[in-house]
């Protein structure tokens, strides 16, 4: 990493209580074929070490900044607003990078100009049941990217992304209000106003899975979703099928939420709200399992429970 005065990639790492992994990452980080770079980390209110493992990397030119905790979108505002480099790399402080992560992903913009973000496939390990397995595998880039695709979940953009900074000149940054889609979010709105994203069909990046992972949280995130679908519901700016596309997704997100309310209820033997939100789910996405279940909740609410138990 050079301490020049224009650094051409700005690495952006938020941090939350990430003290058991960041060392690692930044080892990762550090360790590049590439060397005209900066990191950026922001220590998003952290409650145990992640300062001070941070500190330890100052003298090899990290910086560390802190915050109350504010979330990823505000974390990476925050950097982004000391990063210099025209191409900003995000990098969570418990993924790791092979080192010719920057060299290749620098190289593969320099060479398609009209391309503002691109991202690598990624390898997932640790407590997933993709552990092994590889991103673009089990989420599809299919390109073309277009709006309608990524709204419809037919293509998918990791969030381990190199982008130009133009990007956020185009459409701002990212959404504060967001917790663990705002990736999704600026994804939708880039795609939106013509910006070009791109896959690259090389493994570069080791995607951490555990159990405080924010994207574990699927409850959370899904309902984040939706706040980045509906923000597109009934713009007149879209075309008719990339509004088919954000009003289906929107109504399976919402119907899968209240399946999983329902869940909860009867973990808790509350019945008459897992009717309730049974109801609720129909009333989005009419599958016949969910009128079954609202049926056998009335009627034999036991079994049911221990069926759907299985669902969860």
């Amino acid at each position: 990493m050079q301490n020049c005065s224009l650094p051409q990639v700005s690495v952006v790492i938020p941090a939350y209580n990430a003290r058991k992994y960041i060392a690692e990452t930044l080892e990762s980080a550090l360790n590049q074929n590439f060397h005209s770079f900066e990191i950026i980390v922001v220590d998003d209110g952290s409650t145990d070490d992640t300062h001070i493992v941070v500190e330890k990397f100052r003298d090899r030119g990290v910086v560390l900044l802190r915050q109350a905790n504010a979330g990823l979108g505000a974390a990476r505002n925050r950097a982004l607003s000391v990063a210099r480099g025209k191409f900003v790399a995000l990098l969570d402080s418990d993924d790791l990078w092979e080192p010719d992560y920057l060299q290749t992903m620098v190289g593969f913009l320099d060479l398609n100009p009209d391309v503002l973000i691109a991202f690598p496939d990624t390898l997932f390990f640790g407590e997933s049941k993709f552990a092994g397995r590889r991103f673009q595998e089990v989420y599809p880039p299919s390109p073309p990217i277009t709006f309608a695709k990524l709204a419809g979940l037919i293509s998918h953009v990791s969030v381990d992304t190199t982008l130009r900074r133009e990007v956020f000149t185009r459409v701002g940054l990212f959404d504060e209000h967001m917790l663990g889609t705002e990736d999704f979010d600026l994804w939708l709105r880039a795609l939106h106003a013509g910006c070009r994203i791109e896959p690259v069909p090389k493994v570069l990046v080791h995607y951490r899975r555990h159990a405080s992972n924010l994207s574990f949280k699927s409850t959370v995130m899904y309902s984040s979703a939706l706040k980045a679908l509906d923000k597109w519901r009934g713009q007149a700016s879209l075309g008719a099928e990339e509004r088919q596309a954000v009003e289906r997704t929107y109504l399976q997100m919402q119907s899968y939420l209240d399946v999983r309310h329902a869940v909860d209820h009867i973990h808790k033997r509350e019945y008459s709200l897992a009717r309730m939100a049974l109801r609720r789910a129909c009333m989005w996405q009419p599958k016949w399992r969910y009128r079954a279940a609202q049926i056998g909740l009335a009627v034999a609410p036991g079994i049911t429970r221990l069926a759907l138990r299985g669902r969860s």
